[in-house]
């Protein structure tokens, strides 16, 4: 499994109403008064869509392709970890219960771990990732200005 946890992103309206929406999420939907303003919204938006997943406990979505005028919108690096904490812990049919008592940590705290907008260490995470024969690797890309890079037109 490698998943970087970017996702395809579609930005529809014009002038001072703009709407993006993610196709592999659909409940993810946001806005501005502008083209700057619905991107800069976009991860924001992303991740509380994806927090409903964790809460609903629904598979994550893998992303999409990102096709010719669409946007990339990324989660943030600590969140996309937990993302594919909280994934490989639905495939394996482990419960928080389980990663606590192999991790000699209480229940508390995997839900902590798994807690999207808690801040937790990176180093919990992939300490507990290793649990199911997963490391993160972390890799730094160019990045345009702002949230979002829009795929190339070709």
């Amino acid at each position: 499994m490698s998943t970087t946890y970017t996702y395809p992103a579609k930005l529809a309206g014009h002038d001072d109403d703009r709407v993006l929406t993610f196709p592999d999420i659909p409940e993810a939907i946001t806005g501005g008064a502008s083209a700057a303003e619905a991107l800069a919204n976009g991860p924001d938006c992303l991740l509380a869509a994806l927090e409903g997943y964790v809460d609903q406990r629904r598979d994550i979505p893998a992303p999409g392709t990102v096709r010719r005028g669409q946007y990339r919108i990324a989660v943030a690096p600590v969140a996309a970890a937990k993302l594919a904490l909280y994934q490989a812990m639905r495939d394996s049919g482990m419960t928080n219960v389980a990663l606590a008592a192999k991790l000699g940590v209480t229940e508390g705290a995997v839900r902590k771990l798994l807690a999207l907008r808690h801040r937790s260490h990176i180093d919990a995470i992939d300490r507990a990732l290793g649990l199911f024969g997963l490391r993160l690797v972390v890799t730094a890309q160019p990045w345009a200005a702002g949230a979002a890079t829009r795929a190339a037109v070709a």
